[in-house]
């Protein structure tokens, strides 16, 4: 018996568990001397983190709901004669867990539509083991910095500047394995910082990016879903009665609608957060692939009273399986860090490493001027064929930036079901229904996304027809 969470609902998903499971025992669901699953196996099998198990278990071994039986696991106590166990072993009854259906990789359908895909065959390869190679000439086998490697964040401080305005010291830039990461190491910085002061509440786009918004909730903070205009971003008017400690926002290509923040509202959004005194954590999403007219200035490089928290990363513009992202603080927050160092440092040392002397040797710049125009002919393709084949029954949203396209698709059926007969067609793709925090927010219209960038300009059209077959054939 496994819990029913809903993502999508304001309340903790470790809440979630914890009251399920609590019921369960007080209605006698789960009988006395049950053993729950073992943290792995639920947070794998409900797919969560071990860290919202472990917070949920927590909860029910301390109000007395559960025994935790050392090299055994966590049973059910007996609740009626506040005997936990009679003496000797328990009586354990192993809860059956049901086989989870799961749909088979992204790798094995004919087109990935996946966003975050790369183009696999424009990627450096003989560039990037060279300087690996180079790397490990002199490797490091030991931990390494704390918050990143020097070298690397020296780099990183003159590439931002010269390319996104961002202005930052090599010390205010923390390296990480990836943004949802640095997302857990901002959020308890927060919490250190605030010192006890309750619930610290972060504003989210509506609709937002759901992972970063999901690990803020995870660390117990409360979300508050502010609506976007699909011209502009985040609606400054339904912002402004509030005062949340942070905004999470995407100007540079929100998500998942595409538009680009423009400057004068960027403007508008860092002096309420001066005035408020709260944090805009900027993530620069798919900042190096805008396909018409000069890319904007990031809201870091306007930002003249340290409001700003800059995140970018390697994974959309180099290599997903990297696994390396950055942050840039405002310096009066470093004093902060140094609470934080036994989180330790979850980026490789050597790979850090080679990042710097890929940028350094001058691949990295080359690498996206490349990429820029192997991106723009299928992204224009991309929109120009969707648009011959389905005509009215599809609206796209795009502006001309990033690896993907929004469709609006104007079907008598759901999300889920045109998701499953694309998947049936073999064809991989998603809906975009969990981006919104509320689920009343949701438009009755399917969003789903059409991610461009893995596929050659044969594999988009032979996809663009399968989905209108698949929908509508």
């Amino acid at each position: 018996m496994l819990p029913l969470i809903n993502p999508q609902s304001p309340t903790p998903l470790f809440d979630q568990i914890y009251s399920f499971f609590k019921q369960s025992i007080i209605d006698g669901s789960m009988a006395k001397g049950a053993k729950l699953p073992s943290i792995r196996q639920l947070s794998r099998s409900l797919g969560v983190s071990n860290n919202t198990v472990i917070a949920a278990y927590q909860q029910l071994n301390d109000e007395g709901y559960l025994v935790n039986i050392p090299r055994k696991g966590l049973f059910v106590a007996n609740l009626k004669t506040e005997e936990v166990y009679p003496k000797g072993e328990p009586t354990i009854v192993r809860l059956t867990l049901p086989q989870v259906l799961t749909d088979k990789p992204r790798a094995e359908y004919a087109f990935n539509l996946n966003q975050a895909a790369i183009d696999e065959a424009s990627f450096p390869m003989k560039e990037w083991r060279k300087c690996i190679n180079w790397a490990l000439d002199k490797p490091s086998l030991q931990y390494g910095g704390y918050f990143g490697e020097p070298t690397l964040k020296k780099t990183l401080a003159t590439y931002l500047f010269q390319s996104r305005g961002v202005k930052a010291q090599p010390e205010q830039i923390v390296i990480g394995s990836g943004t949802i990461q640095l997302m857990g190491l901002l959020a308890t910085l927060f919490k250190n910082r605030a010192k006890g002061k309750g619930v610290r509440q972060i504003a989210f786009e509506e609709p937002g990016y759901q992972s970063s918004r999901q690990i803020w909730l995870d660390y117990g903070y409360q979300a508050l879903p502010i609506k976007v205009n699909e011209q502009t971003g985040i609606r400054l008017d339904l912002l402004a009665p509030h005062q949340p400690d942070l905004v999470y926002l995407t100007p540079s290509h929100q998500y998942p609608l595409g538009c680009i923040m423009p400057v004068a509202h960027r403007l508008q959004v860092l002096q309420w957060a001066q005035e408020k005194h709260s944090y805009l954590i900027e993530d620069d999403y798919d900042s190096e692939f805008r396909f018409k007219g000069k890319p904007i200035p990031a809201l870091q490089a306007l930002d003249t009273h340290e409001r700003v928290i800059y995140s970018g990363t390697f994974s959309k513009a180099f290599l997903p399986a990297l696994r390396l992202a950055y942050i840039v603080l405002p310096p009066h927050l470093l004093l902060y860090l140094q609470d934080l160092q036994h989180l330790g440092q979850s980026a490789s040392i050597n790979m850090q490493r080679a990042m710097a002397i890929f940028m350094q040797e001058g691949y990295w710049d080359r690498h996206l001027r490349k990429m820029r125009k192997v991106y723009r002919q299928k992204y224009e393709y991309t929109v120009g064929y969707i648009q011959e084949v389905f005509q009215k029954k599809i609206t796209l949203t795009y502006h001309y930036a990033g690896l993907n396209v929004l469709m609006k698709v104007h079907s008598n059926n759901g999300e889920q079901i045109l998701v499953d007969k694309a998947r049936q067609a073999n064809v991989w793709l998603m809906g975009k229904s969990d981006s919104w925090l509320l689920p009343s927010n949701i438009p009755d219209t399917p969003h789903l996304s059409f991610g461009f960038g893995k596929l050659t300009l044969e594999q988009i059209k032979e996809a663009v027809d399968a989905l209108y077959k698949a929908w509508f054939g």
